[in-house]
């Protein structure tokens, strides 16, 4: 075992411990905790220009100066990040990131793509799920089996799996049939109080649409929730998965009473985050009640919905400028912190 997968594995038996052991181990990670008082991680380049890689920040829902987490920059192998998934310790978070050599670094050209676990306050890292391929939209639950993500797996198909926490048990929630067209079941969520919801698509279908599940299971009685905007004519967004009209990123309440989700309703912008003009929109448990939250035209990010209400990265359509929004539960909007649309704001999350 590397010295690397043997940090890690030491750092993730203390989960949920209270103890503060002293770290026995060299600093690998070059990460730092969460500062007091902070509530929410986001992920940017930190303004500095288009080719730094992208690190882990942290503020509060005052808004405020971020605090950086990691040092990407810094590392022996360059690292990016593309999300993050904090865990429910405040301490360990789960990110998808890029790999780099310092030869790659102005074009930002990635030499691999993986799912690392990183102990921030030990500055401790391993990486996981090596064999899973093409995974994305994780979210660290609290429940047995904490990591829960989509990836092609083996099939090529997108599904959905969960895993424990050093990747070395992973289980297909979906149970995907081997006959028949497979269902394509991407970026889930799961609350709390036990809803799971899911976006899914037949290959080849033009619009993706949102299902849920108020057991917890994806196996169980299902619901879909919505059908995508059928009176838009469904163009492909280039180098997406999606034509207009789908709906997708999911993320229940904390009252697991209503979903909020992204609807596809242009192509919008080139350059700006994955493109397009996204609605974000919201929907009861039952499929009842769709009602537009966000609705001019811009791009948004995948939503998350936390205590305090919804956060979401937010590019209005003709400005140079990124903004993380808040959407708090009484429907006030705050922007907590804007930069150049050169410095990218994404994959926004509650820590609490």
């Amino acid at each position: 075992m590397s010295l690397r997968a043997a940090c890690l594995l030491f750092s993730l038996t203390l989960l949920g411990c209270t103890t503060d052991y002293p770290n026995p181990f060299t600093n690998l990670a070059g990460t730092f905790p969460p500062p007091v008082g902070t509530s929410l991680l986001v992920i940017s380049n930190g303004g500095v220009s288009t080719t730094a890689p992208r690190d882990l920040y942290a503020l509060g829902t005052n808004g405020g100066s971020p605090s950086p987490l990691t040092s990407c920059a810094e590392q022996a192998s360059i690292c990016d990040m593309l999300e993050v998934a904090p865990a429910p310790d405040h301490q360990h978070v789960a990110v998808i990131r890029n790999q780099l050599t310092a030869t790659t670094l102005n074009t930002l050209a990635p030499t691999s793509q993986g799912v690392w676990v990183m102990d921030l306050s030990r500055a401790i890292e391993g990486q996981i799920l090596t064999t899973t391929v093409g995974v994305d939209n994780m979210q660290w639950t609290t429940q047995s089996s904490p990591l829960l993500f989509s990836a092609a797996g083996t099939s090529g198909f997108d599904q959905v799996y969960d895993s424990s926490e050093d990747g070395t048990t992973v289980t297909n929630l979906t149970a995907q049939v081997t006959t028949g067209t497979p269902v394509l079941q991407r970026h889930p969520r799961f609350s709390v109080n036990g809803v799971i919801a899911w976006e899914q698509s037949a290959p080849g279908q033009a619009i993706s649409q949102i299902f849920g599940s108020i057991s917890g299971s994806i196996n169980s009685v299902n619901t879909q929730l919505t059908t995508g905007d059928t009176t838009l004519t469904p163009t492909p967004l280039s180098g997406t998965l999606y034509v207009v009209g789908s709906d997708a990123d999911p993320c229940p309440s904390p009252t697991a009473s209503l979903v909020v989700f992204r609807r596809l309703t242009g192509l919008g912008q080139t350059g700006v985050g994955d493109g397009g003009n996204w609605d974000l929109m919201q929907v009861a448990t039952d499929g009842t009640g769709l009602t537009p939250i966000a609705a001019d035209p811009a791009y948004r990010g995948a939503p998350d919905w936390g205590p305090n209400g919804i956060l979401f990265v937010e590019t209005p359509v003709g400005s140079t400028t990124t903004s993380l929004i808040l959407l708090d539960n009484q429907g006030v909007r705050h922007t907590l912190m804007s930069q150049a649309s050169f410095a990218p704001l994404q994959s926004p999350r509650w820590l609490s």
